[in-house]
C-alpha cells in the first residue's frame, strides 16, 4: 500500500472559474512557494460558470512552473490546513469522495449576496456547510473574505458558525507598485477595469456621469467594455476611451490611470474588490464607496460618485495630498495585503512548512508547456472525443506509444480520464464536451467558440507538426483551424464498422483532412458501413492494440501484481456500462452464471479491473478480485478466458494477445456497430458471442471458453487472426506526414510506410478484404471453416465509389473501451 502524499496546504476549488477567486488565490500560492509551503490542487465541479479551461490559467502557469501540484480525489492525501473557495461547489453533487485528512479545515467565502438582480453569485451557507462536511467527512469553518461579506451572512444567517477573522486577497505588492510622478497629468486620468454587467455599473445616468465626468478635463479609460453604460446613456461621452475586457494586462492599464473611481449599482455590495487591490497596488489613488471602508481603510478615499470630480482636482492641484495618499496605501498594503502578512497568518495556523520538497507522481495530471523542456522534437498533437469509454484516448496512445524520439506527443482530450494519458507518460489536457461544460443543443455554437479559442491557442504554443484527431464527428471548427494553420497537416484516426445505413453528419469533414488512418477492423469482412466507400485520402493500418505480446507481463509476475492466485483458472471481466449501478450488476451477473458453469474448478478466480469513469462510486464486489490497473491487456498472461464488451480496443487486443473471449456487445445507439464485431468473434473461431447476458446464447458461450480443448482451438485462431499491431504502421505514417508535406500520392505514403514497418502488405483481390467489393456484394456468411483464408488482416482496406447522399445523421459518436 502507498504511502498518503503530503502538503503543507492543500487548496480547493473549481479550478475552471476565470474570475477574481482563482486569480487570488494563484497569489496565495505563490505567497506559500516563496515561504517554503507546499500546495496541492483539489478541483471541484461547480455551477457550470467556468471557461474553456480545465484550469483557470492564472492556476495552470503555477502547475507548470512546479509551485503547485494537481491532487486526484482517489488519492490518499494529507495536509495540515485545507483552503477552499468557491462555496457554491458544495451546493453540486460530486461524482467522487476525496480521500483526504488534514488538522483545519477553512471555508473561505469570498462572495454572497442576497440579490439575483446584480450578482449570481447566491448559496445557501447551511446546505454548503452540511454538504462540505459530508463529502470530507469533517465540519469547516467559515472565514468572511471581508467584512462586507461577514455582514451579509449574519444578516441572513444570525447563527451562523463565523470565525472572527477574516481572510483578505493579498497582492504581490514589489511586483505591482509602478514609479509614477509627483504630479498628475492633465488632462487628469481617470480609470477602471472591470467586467461590463448591470450590476458593475451606477443606474442613474446623474451618478454615472459624476463618477465618470464628461468633461474634457479628464481623461476616462475603461477596460472591459462599455455596453451597460451606453444603454444608460444613449451614447458614450467622447472622452471615454474604451477597450474590450483583458485587452492588455491590468498593470499596463493602470500604468495610464492615476485616479481610479470604482462606483456600481445601489444594490450590489462587493465582497473585496480584486480589481481595486491591483489599482492601489500600482500607485493609483482609489475613490470608492464609503461601505468599502472597513476593507481598504487608508488605502483609498471614500465618497459619492458627486465628490469624485472636487477629489481628483484636489489631488491634481497638491502634490503633498497626492504623496500622503499613495504612501498611505502602500503602508496599509504591505500591512494587510501582502505576501508576508498572508505567510504570516498562514504561520499563525500551522506553523513553519515541513519543509520537504513533494516529489511529482506519475498519477498527478500536470499540466505543462513542452517546448520548455522537449525543445529539437517534432511535436504531435493527438485530439480525443470523449466517449462511454476509453476507446478514442487509448487507441491514440497506442500511436503516441510508438513514434520515435525525435517526436513529442501531446494530447488534448475530453475524455474524464485524462489522467490515464498522464500516467502512460504523455502531457495532456482535458476540454470538456459541451455536455459536460452545460451547454444545451442551442448553445453548441458557444461551446464550439471556446474548443475553437482553445485548441487556436494550443497550436499557437506548440506548434505541431501534425494533428492526430480520433473523433467519429469531427467538429466543424477544424476545417477553420486547417485553413488558418496551413504548414500544420491534420490526420483523421478514423475507425470503421460503422451500423449500417448510419451516416453521421462529421463523414463530409473528411475532405478537411490532409489524410485519414484507418485502423483495420477484424470483422471488416462483414462490415456494411459508409465508411468502406470512402477512399479517397485513407490509409489503411493493421488491427490497432495498445499493448503488444512483447510488452506483456510474465504470468506469475502479473497474477502476483494483481493479487492473483498462482495456480486455477481466472476469468478477466473486461466490461463498461453508462452507469456505476449498471456495471455492478453485469458484473455480479456474470460472477453468478461463471460459478454456476465452472463446475469442479473450485480454483475460479474471477477479476474485474476497476474503470477509470467508475473508479470513485465502485466498490469492492464480493467474490470479484478488483483493482484500478489500466491498460489491463498488459497482464493479460494471467487470465484464461475473458468476458469483454466489444469495443474496437478491447476486442483487438483480447484477440491480438490470444485471450479465448465471449464478446457481448452494449445495447447503445452508437454509430460503432459492437454487435457485427462480435458476432464475428464465432466465424473466424477465435471466440463466442452473445447478444444479452441473460439468454442461453451467453450460458453456452461461457461454457465454451471454460471448455480447456475449445479455449486452446480459441487462442490459437486469435494469435494467428492478429499477429502483428496496426499501431506501429500507424505511428510509421505519422512520422512520414509530418517529415514530407509535399508527397505526391497517397501511394508513396503507403510504400514508406510498408517499408519502415514490414508490416503493410499489397492488397489482394481475394480474402477477407476484397478491393473490387462493395459492402452490399460483400459475402457476409464466412464459416469458420474458412477462417485460414480471411485472415490477413495487415493489408489496406476496400474502398469504392462515391458516398451516397444520405439524410441520416448522428450525434456525437461515443465509444467504448
Amino acid at each position: 500500500m502507498t504511502s498518503p502524499r503530503f502538503f503543507d496546504i492543500v487548496v480547493v476549488t473549481d479550478s475552471r472559474l476565470v474570475g477574481g477567486g482563482n486569480k487570488s488565490l494563484a497569489q496565495e500560492i505563490t505567497a506559500h512557494a516563496a515561504a517554503g509551503y507546499t500546495t496541492g490542487l483539489l478541483s471541484l465541479s461547480g455551477p457550470a460558470r467556468g471557461g474553456g479551461r480545465p484550469v483557470d490559467s492564472s492556476l495552470q502557469a503555477l502547475i507548470e512552473s512546479g509551485l503547485l501540484t494537481m491532487v486526484r480525489p482517489d488519492q490518499d492525501t494529507e495536509a495540515k490546513l485545507v483552503i477552499a473557495r468557491s462555496p457554491s461547489m458544495f451546493e453540486v453533487a460530486q461524482p467522487f469522495k476525496p480521500r483526504l485528512r488534514a488538522r483545519h479545515w477553512l471555508l473561505v467565502a469570498n462572495a454572497f449576496n442576497t440579490s439575483r438582480e446584480v450578482s449570481g453569485m447566491l448559496y445557501d451557507p447551511i446546505e454548503v456547510e452540511n454538504r462540505a462536511a459530508e463529502l470530507f467527512g469533517h465540519q469547516w469553518t467559515w472565514i468572511p473574505l471581508s467584512t462586507v461579506v461577514r455582514r451579509n451572512m449574519l444578516r441572513s444567517h444570525p447563527k451562523l458558525n463565523l470565525s472572527s477573522y477574516t481572510w483578505s486577497n493579498i497582492i504581490n505588492t514589489s511586483d505591482w507598485w509602478i514609479d509614477r510622478p509627483q504630479t498628475l497629468k492633465r488632462p487628469i486620468r481617470l480609470g477602471r477595469h472591470s467586467r461590463d454587467a448591470p450590476g458593475k455599473w451606477p443606474s442613474d445616468k446623474a451618478e454615472l456621469l459624476s463618477a465618470y465626468p464628461s468633461d474634457p478635463g479628464f481623461e476616462v479609460s475603461i477596460m472591459g467594455g462599455a455596453r451597460t453604460p451606453t444603454g444608460i446613456l444613449g451614447a458614450l461621452p467622447n472622452n471615454w476611451n474604451v477597450l474590450p475586457f483583458g485587452a492588455m494586462s491590468p498593470k499596463d492599464f493602470l500604468r495610464e490611470v492615476d485616479i481610479y473611481p470604482y462606483f456600481h449599482h445601489p444594490l450590489l455590495k462587493e465582497a473585496f474588490g480584486r480589481a481595486v487591490l491591483e489599482a492601489v497596488a500600482t500607485g493609483a489613488i482609489a475613490i470608492l464607496p464609503h461601505y468599502f471602508e472597513p476593507i481598504f481603510f487608508e488605502a483609498a478615499v471614500y465618497a459619492e460618485p458627486r465628490e469624485v470630480a472636487d477629489i481628483a482636482g484636489r489631488l491634481a492641484e497638491s502634490p503633498s495630498y497626492l504623496k500622503e495618499r499613495r504612501d498611505e496605501a502602500r503602508n496599509l498594503l504591505e500591512e494587510r495585503f501582502s505576501y508576508q502578512s498572508h505567510v504570516e497568518r498562514i504561520r499563525s495556523l500551522i506553523g513553519p512548512p515541513r519543509g520537504t520538497v513533494i516529489p511529482a507522481a506519475p498519477s498527478v495530471p500536470v499540466l505543462r508547456d513542452i517546448s520548455l523542456t522537449d525543445s529539437g522534437k517534432t511535436t504531435v498533437l493527438f485530439y480525443t472525443d470523449n466517449g462511454h469509454g476509453l476507446g478514442h484516448v487509448s487507441r491514440l496512445m497506442a500511436y503516441a506509444k510508438r513514434l520515435s524520439s525525435a517526436y513529442q506527443p501531446y494530447f488534448l482530450t475530453m475524455s474524464e480520464a485524462y489522467h490515464l494519458v498522464f500516467e502512460q507518460g504523455f502531457p495532456v489536457e482535458y476540454f470538456p464536451s459541451a455536455k459536460k461544460m452545460g451547454f444545451s443543443a442551442k448553445q453548441k455554437p458557444d461551446w464550439e467558440e471556446i474548443f475553437y479559442r482553445r485548441m487556436t491557442m494550443m497550436l499557437d504554443r506548440l506548434r505541431p507538426a501534425v494533428v492526430v484527431v480520433d473523433h467519429v464527428n469531427p467538429p466543424e471548427i477544424l476545417r477553420i483551424l486547417k485553413q488558418e494553420f496551413p504548414d500544420i497537416r491534420f490526420v483523421w484516426s478514423r475507425r470503421g464498422l460503422w451500423r449500417q445505413h448510419r451516416k453521421p453528419a462529421g463523414l463530409r469533414m473528411a475532405d478537411s483532412f490532409d489524410y485519414v488512418i484507418e485502423p483495420m477492423d477484424l470483422a471488416a469482412a462483414i462490415d456494411m458501413g459508409f465508411t468502406t466507400r470512402q477512399a479517397q485520402g485513407t490509409v489503411c493500418v493493421p488491427p490497432v492494440s495498445l499493448v503488444q505480446r512483447d510488452e506483456l507481463i510474465p504470468r506469475a509476475e502479473a497474477r502476483a501484481a494483481l493479487g492473483l492466485p498462482e495456480t486455477g483458472t481466472v476469468v478477466l471481466l473486461n466490461l463498461s456500462a453508462d452507469s456505476t449501478s449498471d456495471l455492478v450488476s453485469l458484473i455480479l451477473r456474470i460472477k453468478t452464471l461463471l460459478l454456476m458453469y465452472a463446475g469442479d474448478d473450485e480454483s475460479l478466480t474471477i477479476f474485474a479491473p476497476r474503470h477509470a469513469l467508475h473508479s470513485a462510486e465502485l466498490g469492492q464486489i464480493d467474490g470479484v478480485v478488483m483493482k484500478p490497473v489500466y491498460p489491463v491487456a498488459l497482464y493479460a498472461s494471467a487470465f484464461d478466458a475473458a468476458i469483454s464488451t466489444a469495443g474496437y480496443n478491447s476486442y483487438h487486443e483480447l484477440v491480438h494477445l490470444g485471450i479465448p473471449s465471449v464478446f457481448v456487445a452494449r445495447a447503445t445507439h452508437t454509430l460503432d456497430d459492437q454487435n457485427r464485431r462480435a458476432s464475428f468473434a464465432p466465424i473466424a473461431g477465435f471466440g463466442r458471442s452473445a447478444q444479452q447476458i441473460d439468454s442461453l446464447e451467453f450460458e453456452e458461450a461461457l461454457k465454451a471458453v471454460l471448455d480447456p480443448r475449445q479455449s486452446r482451438r480459441m487462442s490459437a485462431a486469435a494469435l494467428e487472426a492478429s499477429p502483428i499491431n496496426g499501431a506501429n504502421t500507424a505511428a510509421a505514417a505519422i512520422e512520414i506526414i509530418a517529415e514530407n508535406s509535399n508527397l505526391e500520392s497517397l501511394d508513396s505514403l503507403l510504400q514508406v510506410a510498408t517499408h519502415a514497418t514490414g508490416e503493410l502488405h499489397s492488397t489482394t483481390n481475394d480474402g477477407m478484404l476484397q478491393s473490387e467489393s462493395s459492402p452490399e456484394t460483400r459475402d457476409s456468411s464466412v464459416s469458420a471453416g474458412e477462417r485460414n483464408e480471411h485472415r490477413n488482416l495487415d493489408e489496406p482496406a476496400p474502398v469504392a465509389g462515391p458516398i451516397p447522399e444520405s439524410t441520416h445523421g448522428d450525434s456525437d459518436g461515443e465509444e467504448a473501451q
